[in-house]
């Protein structure tokens, strides 16, 4: 008699929420059939290549299109988009060899991709960092490699690699790399917690979001001030591992319901309202609110001159808006949001970048 197939390998048919957790942990192989290779979800690829996009564009200076980005209409952009689809993407790369080969084999093929991502990240610094020396002999100053912050390692670079290889050294703008391979790392364990118990992979995604919301968990980005990592692997991973879980049946998607998809609405609407310019610059009662709801959300970061600005120490996946400030100049730091801006006063050490 045929062995019996797998749930999971039926065409559109998710694996039981209990089906992986209840898997031993063990290096051991389970016996499988190999079925056909399924057809690559394109609908993915849409929406990364979506949020790649809306990045771009979001990073272009001086470009009146960064006024229409998800960011100026809500709480959250294209970040939160890319991130929920690569832990989509992880779990279809990943989640199979954790089901059918064991914790072990899923912890080491994540180990090599970790390993894989870790060396693109210092291959691509060197290479942009030889481009940006070039373009500062090319225009006789130090604009570009002031811009992305790599004068410090340009001039002191036996201390720059050492902090560069530790990743205790990330320079604006290459910081995305660092806390993709920082939350694949992170993976395993939470796999494991899944196994054990599923409230327990629970605790232990939301309680190190919620110690990094604190203050709590965060990484060294430079030697030279006490700046960190801008995106917080340990509160990013949040969105990550919903992405993950969704994509692993852990947790079942919504049902298409109208009272649901009118909350949808609403929440939209009211995103709009608080999260635009079309709302919080004509309405002095949002203005107060955005106020009032800033320091709790976005926590209570200073530049060296004590002024306020977006926090440097961490990056909570969900933020509103801009300050009154920068709204009037048309810049907002909503976390996720892409688009940065820059304090010009001050020592390289007070520059902090938002988008």
């Amino acid at each position: 008699m045929a062995a019996p197939i797998d749930p999971e390998h039926r065409a559109g048919v998710a694996p039981h929420p209990d089906a992986e957790r209840t898997r031993p942990v063990s290096p051991t192989p389970l016996p499988h059939p190999h079925p056909a290779k399924k057809p690559r979800d394109l609908r993915l690829d849409f929406f990364r290549g979506i949020a790649m996009f809306i990045i771009y564009i979001a990073h272009m200076p001086g470009n009146p299109w960064t006024l229409w980005i998800p960011a100026r209409f809500g709480f959250s952009d294209a970040t939160e988009i890319f991130v929920f689809c690569s832990g989509m993407a992880s779990a279809i790369a990943f989640g199979a060899v954790f089901l059918h080969h064991g914790w072990w084999m899923g912890a080491a093929r994540t180990a090599f991709r970790v390993w894989q991502v870790y060396w693109c990240h210092i291959l691509l610094f060197i290479v942009v960092a030889a481009m940006i020396s070039w373009f500062d002999r090319l225009s006789g100053d130090h604009f570009y490699s002031e811009r992305l912050y790599i004068r410090p390692f340009l001039e002191d670079p036996g201390t720059g690699l050492i902090h560069l290889l530790t990743l205790s050294y990330v320079p604006n703008y290459f910081d995305i790399l660092p806390m993709y391979l920082v939350i694949l790392a992170m993976m395993p364990f939470v796999v494991g917690a899944y196994r054990l118990n599923r409230w327990l992979a629970v605790a232990l995604v939301a309680g190190m979001w919620l110690v990094a919301n604190l203050g709590y968990a965060s990484l060294p980005a430079e030697w030279l001030s006490d700046r960190t990592w801008f995106f917080n692997p340990f509160g990013w991973q949040l969105i990550f591992f919903l992405g993950f879980a969704f994509m692993r049946g852990w947790i079942e998607p919504p049902p298409v319901r109208a009272d649901l998809a009118a909350l949808a609405v609403a929440v939209l609407v009211i995103n709009v309202v608080v999260g635009s310019r079309f709302g919080y610059q004509n309405f002095e009662t949002i203005w107060n609110l955005r106020d009032a709801i800033w320091p709790i959300i976005e926590g209570n970061a200073k530049t060296d001159q004590g002024s306020s600005a977006p926090p440097t120490s961490w990056r909570s996946p969900i933020s509103p808006g801009s300050r009154r400030a920068l709204a009037a100049g048309g810049s907002s730091p909503t976390a996720g949001g892409a688009a940065s801006c820059w304090s010009s006063a001050g020592s390289a050490s007070s520059r902090w970048r938002c988008s």
